[in-house]
């Protein structure tokens, strides 16, 4: 499924019976069977060639957790909101900086300051 989604205080998405997310200006494609992980929320996947996004849902379809993952051809990054705790900025370590080694499980580590104007750019 593809759908344009806008930026703006009043610019809402309907997510197939979901809550309503404030989104970007820009189209994402739901991946479909998405792999669900036993005790964490449900969650939905929808993704472009620059962007993922990454949503977790309560049991009563409240938006508990997001991650926009960015620039993912390149110095991917992530940009993680959490309802209990906030916002988090991570680098993707992509574990394939380890001369004469096998890559490694790619993880996130820390970034800094997120740079809004250049994704603001994107979107």
């Amino acid at each position: 499924m593809r759908f344009p989604i806008g930026v703006g205080n009043d610019t809402f998405i309907e997510l197939s019976g979901q809550p309503q997310l404030k989104a970007f200006n820009i189209m994402l494609s739901e991946l479909k069977n998405v792999r669900q992980v036993d005790g964490e929320p449900f969650r939905r996947w929808f993704h472009d060639e620059f962007f993922d996004l990454i949503v977790w849902f309560s049991e009563s379809d409240e938006i508990t957790e997001f991650q926009l993952c960015y620039d993912l051809t390149g110095y991917e990054r992530a940009l993680t909101w959490k309802k209990d705790s906030g916002f988090l900025h991570e680098q993707v370590d992509q574990g394939e900086s380890r001369p004469g080694q096998a890559k490694a499980t790619p993880i996130l580590v820390k970034d800094g300051i997120f740079k809004r104007n250049e994704i603001a750019e994107r979107i």
